[in-house]
């Protein structure tokens, strides 16, 4: 955790974010060439029960199904939490009253 003008900013070690960035590539990936497989083999001449074609185009549709839930889950969890927090802070400008206390006004007569 370092200061970046006065908030506190979470810095990844160098090994985490190479981490991060295979992890992403290999999703990238998988999505991509099921794809793929899904694109070439959909119009395939089938033999009829226990195609094996059929049972990789259903562990595809499976796979990127599987993804797109995995992946959206972190993102409404993340809507929430900058949720949360304008909620917080509009709270917490709420409970802050302007008098001349607080405002540190010096009364002179």
């Amino acid at each position: 955790v370092a200061n970046f003008d006065g908030q506190k900013v979470c810095i990844m070690k160098r090994s985490n974010r190479i981490s991060a960035m295979i992890l992403t590539v290999l999703i990238l990936a998988t999505i991509l060439f099921s794809y793929g497989f899904l694109a070439e083999n959909m119009h395939h001449d089938c033999p009829g029960e226990e195609c094996s074609i059929c049972l990789e185009i259903k562990m595809a549709v499976q796979t990127i199904s599987s993804y797109k839930t995995l992946l959206t889950l972190p993102l409404i969890v993340a809507i929430l939490c900058v949720f949360t927090q304008i909620c917080a802070d509009a709270i917490k400008s709420n409970r802050t009253k302007n008098t001349l206390i607080t405002l540190k006004v010096e009364l002179l007569d």
